[in-house]
């Protein structure tokens, strides 16, 4: 995108940022989802009587 940004009109470099910025959104989300399921869940421990 940098490489590009000198050569364009203000119109396609709004609309090149914008997509740029939704993308990292995007990444940052999918991210944090692969984090929270990698993420150990709480485990209830319950006593049980065996005898």
């Amino acid at each position: 995108m940098q490489i590009f940004y000198e050569d364009l009109t203000e119109d396609s470099k709004k609309q090149l940022w914008d997509i740029a910025i939704h993308e990292l959104d995007r990444a940052a989300e999918i991210i944090n989802d692969y984090l929270m399921f990698a993420k150990p869940a709480i485990e209830n421990k319950e006593m049980i009587n065996i005898w």
